[in-house]
């Protein structure tokens, strides 16, 4: 081991050298609150400093999250725009603070530099708090505007201050000043500029308060690790750094975002509960170059196994922090990794530090695999005995811990600050360790706090929560070693009666009042004193959760090898194709069908049928089943496995198809098809026959009873095929996606026609010709993501109603639609896009287009006005000036009988001339296709709404539910709409009418909307702007009939 030392002395070389006078990280002494400590002499003094100075960047990519690439002088211009509408719009000043309670994702990030650049502290609320431990950080920080996502701001609940949304008003509010300049008020370095909550030891949170100096030092130290790099002939270059922890956490705030903003570099931000699945397929796709992770991801990455799959050629650099990590696991990490894994280091820090106080690089481990570094530029690291003296090296004592990355204080505590900051400006960390070589080692955490997946949990703060049930005399929360989280959280509750409370009553107790991560996973309950010391304090060390030794029993013993067995069939099933066949399949962008599974359910609610079904050579029988939650609502899916036979059905799978399909008839329950096989197996044939369910008549039986949807993932034929045209809803994806009843070479063999799989099924024959589908998605993650959407419309099956949104939101509120004027000319023979209409008529960002590129000349949508569903059929002039064609017709016709079985309200905006006339649209069909779309809207049971925007002839007008008194719950026309059987001139030329008779029958046409709101026939005819607010109106009329029950729409007779 000579290299290792040598290498040490270098680096400590080049660090004299960089912060040497007259260098860019010249370090000097210089007072910090009071006390001399070591700074960088030429350093930032304030954030809006490093915001203006960001632009140098230009149109490098600074924030990726999901589908949003903000550049960096996009996200200048974000940032300033927003912080005037903080300004001006909501009065935010220096020392207002701006509470953030959102999940990762770009707007946080947005808001934290508009806040900060006006002085305001932000304050990084934890996301996974309760409902209860937000109302504590409300109260304790008093901000004066919360920015917060649409699952915090139910638990938010009713709050004094403005509540901004991510999805919406931040986004809106970052583009509304397009030229906004930054503040220019007074920002001192040492003014606070953020709050992050610690867990505390006496049971709250506290506020540890970072001035502009804390976060600037954090930024300048990854500044300086760069400029060591470069001093060593490496210098960074291209980097994209994946952003995976909490941005509450100084990790992924003052150690990423900020620093990537000052650097040039790009964040990547994984956004939605943490998969390790999804993770590798971002890495993947982004092209990641750095990864800071905690040890449970590091767990979940090592436990995933196999990477062999995945490009991860563009992962160079990994860390490890946030908590503790074994050597074990680093080397683990090494070997699964092992260009990422060479540069495997460790830092120790905590909120309260900004960032890491000392710095282990890999070179470091290597020689001192115990060590968590030296002491960063700038921070200095002593131990100490219980009396506040230095010890020397070797002896373990207090971490403390000075320099100008510490904390101001905690915000509205004095004193827990007086507690942690002595009168020389060191922290006392509570955790234990001791320095040798240079090195600090952590010999423990502070005494009795339990770090699980890099989370901090104080028991104390459990045990308060715990105490103040009824039935609980004394407890006490302990952390006990768990493989994945590194610590769990571990219950022992003394009751004073064996049965007077159950462990599952104890646990609804906490999950309500405590964040998830808080609440104890392991419990043990008895009847016993808790093991006290002399002076009554608990004696934690001689807790067990898990009580006296168990005696394994004979029955124990006997279960495990039928467990194993179990195990070891499961895991072959779960390899579907097996590892080459799968890295072959991924390597074109495609997503195998349980990946597919678990993207599409919300996370680890899959309870799978038939794993062991058929013969074990062919795993699950090429078909994955089971029931999950979709945004907390049950659904049933399968799966078609593309990598196993082709995906064919084999006996086994046509039972499972059949089993979900009557599954979701008895349960009531959505079914989502996923397609991507061969048909039935040919080897089918060479066994004895035996009589099966079939999966297309239980298909059969859901129509109108649940919603159904097929995503078409790949090649679909023959049997299998047939399950997309028998669904409510079809989805192609786009150069992968085909389905026809036989495919290419069948097709050639019978034929003798030579054609690709796209001419013959493709997407564009589906989507444009057949109308066999209804929307192509670019790809599976786009496909899913529709899928989820088209099921928020709809209720779980016919005997409820769709759920409503809030409508009590300024999206769904009434309002003008000023616009309209300016859209929808008057003349009718000018055409316009009747998308603009909808587009403002409904709640903002609700629109969801069905088939839009099939019979265009109609549009079909799923939409909410008032936060309640609607089904919208709209003219679009724009295609055959809205009439109507056999396929607009019949797309129609589909639309309004299938939203009309789940109980959704019907509008009708007609702008159309009528049904299309002549020869071919005769030999099409035209006039059974338009009698059916109008039976199809005569019987529909639903409110129906009809708007004449501007013209409506002849059977044009009734199959859009313009008949007068056609059970309509309003019937409204804008002025100056044109009615009648057919066209008035049109109808004078054809029946030769003298000039006289001609004039008279256009101006009754003309006079239409008038004439007809005389008599009552139309109940009002409306200024445009009116229309939002008269549907809601009529929407609001019809609500009575929500409390009617509701079942499956029957009908007598069939449609023409």
């Amino acid at each position: 081991m000579v290299v290792q030392p040598d290498m040490a002395y270098r680096r400590s070389l080049a660090v004299a050298e960089l912060t040497g006078p007259g260098q860019l990280f010249e370090v000097a002494e210089e007072p910090v609150r009071g006390h001399v400590m070591p700074v960088f002499k030429n350093r930032t003094h304030t954030l809006r400093e490093l915001l203006a100075a960001s632009v140098e960047h230009g149109d490098t990519e600074y924030l990726v999250c999901d589908e949003l690439r903000i550049t960096f002088t996009d996200h200048f211009a974000r940032v300033a725009s927003l912080a005037e509408e903080l300004r001006s719009a909501y009065s935010i000043g220096k020392g207002d603070r701006v509470a953030i309670l959102s999940a990762n994702n770009a707007q946080w990030i947005i808001t934290f530099w508009a806040a900060t650049s006006l002085g305001a502290i932000v304050v990084g609320m934890n996301s996974m708090w309760s409902a209860p431990e937000i109302d504590y950080g409300m109260r304790h920080s008093t901000p004066k505007l919360v920015v917060a996502d649409a699952k915090r701001r139910e638990l938010l609940g009713e709050v004094d201050v403005p509540v901004l949304s991510t999805e919406v008003d931040v986004p809106r509010l970052s583009t509304l000043h397009a030229d906004a300049a930054l503040s220019t008020c007074a920002i001192n370095e040492d003014d606070p500029a953020v709050i992050l909550y610690t867990s505390g030891t006496t049971g709250r949170p506290k506020g540890a308060t970072h001035s502009h100096r804390n976060v600037i030092t954090a930024n300048d130290f990854h500044r300086f690790n760069d400029a060591l790099a470069t001093h060593f002939g490496s210098p960074p270059a291209n980097r994209r750094f994946l952003l995976s922890n909490p941005l509450f956490h100084i990790a992924s705030l003052h150690n990423l975002a900020v620093p990537r903003l000052s650097i040039g570099d790009t964040a990547v931000i994984y956004s939605g509960r943490f998969e390790i699945e999804r993770v590798l397929r971002l890495i993947e796709r982004e092209q990641v170059t750095n990864w800071g992770a905690v040890p449970t991801m590091a767990n979940r990455l090592v436990s995933h196994g196999d990477l062999s799959r995945y490009d991860l050629s563009s992962l160079k650099t990994m860390s490890l922090g946030s908590a503790p990590s074994s050597t074990a696991l680093k080397e683990k990490v090494r070997e699964l990794l092992p260009v990422a894994g060479r540069s495997l280091g460790t830092t120790y820090g905590l909120t309260e530090s900004s960032t890491g106080a000392t710095l282990a690089t890999a070179a470091d481990l290597e020689e001192y695999p115990d060590s968590v570094g030296r002491p960063v530029v700038t921070m200095s690291v002593e131990i100490r005995d219980d009396n506040g003296h230095r010890l020397p090296d070797g002896y373990e004592g207090e971490i403390c811990l000075r320099g100008p990355h510490v904390m101001v204080g905690y915000w509205n505590n004095d004193a827990a600050t007086a507690a942690a900051l002595d009168d020389e400006g060191w922290l006392r960390t509570g955790d234990l360790g001791f320095m040798s070589d240079g090195h600090l080692r952590v010999s423990s955490r502070r005494s009795d706090l339990i770090l699980r997946g890099g989370e901090n949990v104080y028991p104390v703060e459990v045990e308060n929560v715990l105490s103040e049930h009824p039935s609980v005399q004394e407890c006490a929360v302990i952390g006990i070693p768990h493989a994945d989280y590194g610590e769990e959280v571990a219950a022992i509750v003394v009751v004073e009666e064996p049965g007077s409370v159950s462990e599952a009553e104890l646990l609804g107790y906490v999950r309500e009042r405590l964040a998830k991560y808080k609440v104890p996973s392991r419990w043990r309950l008895t009847t016993e004193p808790l093991p006290r010391n002399a002076t009554g304090k608990v004696v934690r060390k001689q807790l067990d959760v898990d009580g006296e030794p168990a005696i394994v029993s004979e029955n124990r013993h006997a279960w495990t090898s039928l467990l194993t067995a179990l195990d070891e069939r499961r895991r072959a099933a779960q390899e579907m194709g097996g590892p080459d066949k799968l890295l072959r399949y991924r390597r074109f962008g495609r997503v195998d069908a349980r990946e597919r599974v678990a993207k599409f359910l919300d996370e680890d609610t899959f309870q799978e049928i038939g794993v062991l079904a058929g013969d074990a050579s062919i795993p699950s029988d090429a078909f994955v089943a089971g029931s999950g939650l979709v945004d907390g609502r049950p659904v049933l899916v399968g799966s078609e496995d593309f990598t196993v036979a082709g995906g064919s059905i084999g006996t086994a799978a046509a039972t499972k198809r059949a089993r979900i399909a009557e599954l979701a008839k008895h349960e009531r329950t959505p079914l989502v098809m996923m397609l991507e096989g061969a048909g039935h197996r040919a080897t089918n044939a060479l066994h004895p026959h035996r009589p099966a369910p079939n999966d297309l008549q239980a298909m059969a039986e859901l129509a109108g009873l649940v919603p159904t949807v097929s995503i078409v993932c790949g090649p679909s034929a023959g049997h299998g095929a047939l399950a997309a045209p028998m669904s409510d809803f079809v989805i192609m994806v786009k150069d992968h996606g085909a389905m026809f009843t036989a495919g290419p070479p069948l097709v050639e063999a019978s034929l003798a026609e030579k054609v690709t799989k796209e001419d013959l099924g493709g997407s564009a024959v589906h989507a444009e010709m057949s109308g066999i589908a209804d929307n192509v998605a670019a790809d599976v993650d786009s496909a899913l993501e529709l899928t989820r959407k088209y099921l928020s419309y709809f209720p779980s099956n016919a005997w409820s109603r769709a759920p409503l949104a809030d409508p009590d939101t300024s999206v769904a509120a009434p309002r003008s639609l000023d616009s309209l004027l300016d859209v929808v000319p008057p003349n009718p023979r000018i055409p316009y896009d009747m998308h603009d209409v909808l587009s403002v008529m409904v709640d903002e960002g609700t629109l969801f287009e069905l088939q839009p590129q099939h019979g265009s000349s109609v549009i079909t949508v799923l939409a909410r006005m008032g936060g309640r569903v609607v089904a919208v059929v709209a003219n679009q002039p724009l295609v055959l000036a809205g009439a109507l064609d056999v396929a607009a017709a019949e797309k129609a016709c589909r639309f309004i009988e299938m939203t009309g079985a789940f109980h959704i309200p019907l509008i009708f905006l007609a702008d159309n001339p009528g049904v299309l006339a002549g020869s071919k649209s005769e030999r099409d069909g035209i006039l059974r296709a338009s009698a059916r779309m109008f039976a199809a809207q005569h019987r529909s049971t639903v409110p129906k709404m009809h708007v004449t925007v501007r013209k409506a002839f002849g059977f044009g007008g009734s199959v859009m539910g313009q008949n007068a008194f056609d059970n309509q719950t309003v019937s409204l026309s804008f002025p100056g709409g044109m009615l009648g059987g057919i066209p008035a001139a049109v109808g004078g030329s054809t029946s030769k009418a003298d000039g006289r008779t001609q004039r008279a029958l256009i101006e009754n046409e003309a006079a239409g909307p008038w004439r007809l709101a005389s008599s009552v026939t139309y109940d009002d005819v409306i200024d445009p702007r009116e229309l939002r607010n008269a549907l809601l109106g009529a929407l609001r009329l019809s609500s009575g009939r929500d409390a009617e029950p509701v079942a499956p729409v029957v009908h007598t007779g069939y449609l023409p």
